[in-house]
């Protein structure tokens, strides 16, 4: 079956949108939303609480460049240095 109209060698306009993209990211958003409220945080202890925040937070916060990130490999790791009723008393105070 051969294209029979007129081939559009530009492509598609810059900025233009994704149809299917939009309705997969309106769908996602959906199921996402009712995942989120479907999450007992009560249930969850503290450590778990702070993993839960922390894979969180790259989907709410900016993108970091390289040198960010060669950075922050270097430095230690900040949660490790609080004891679980440190993190207990910080979490209460949320």
């Amino acid at each position: 079956m051969a294209f029979n109209g007129t081939p559009n060698l530009k492509g598609r306009a810059t900025g233009s949108k994704n149809r299917a993209s939009k309705q997969l990211k309106e769908v996602l958003s959906i199921v996402t939303d009712d995942l989120i409220e479907s999450i007992d945080l009560s249930s969850l202890n503290d450590s778990d609480k702070i993993k839960l925040l922390i894979g969180l937070l790259p989907y709410l916060t900016a993108k970091q460049n390289y040198h960010e990130v060669v950075k922050t490999q270097n430095s230690t790791n900040w949660i490790d240095d609080y004891s679980e009723e440190d993190l207990q008393k910080l979490l209460s105070n949320v």
